[in-house]
């Protein structure tokens, strides 16, 4: 596996954790954010700042573009649809 594959791998088990995550809910409950849509864009932005996060702390700022976070934040909407 080469390191772009491995860091996918990374963001994906990390975004599976957050889907789930009561936490989230509970911020999103907070912030006063009822419908579905709503926490759907909450959560996919805490998954773009994580996906940035993690780029950034690994050193692997080709990771931490807009374009790659988009590719697999679409991944993950395809897959939790």
């Amino acid at each position: 596996m080469d390191t772009k594959e491995c860091f996918e791998q990374l963001v994906r088990n990390r975004a599976k954790h957050m889907a789930d995550a009561p936490s989230l809910t509970e911020q999103a409950t907070k912030l006063r954010l009822n419908s579905d849509a709503e926490l759907k864009a909450f959560k996919l932005g805490c998954w773009n700042a994580m996906i940035f996060d993690s780029a950034q702390a690994l050193n692997l700022m080709a990771y931490a573009k807009q374009d790659f976070r988009r590719r697999l934040i679409e991944k993950w909407q395809e897959e939790w649809n």
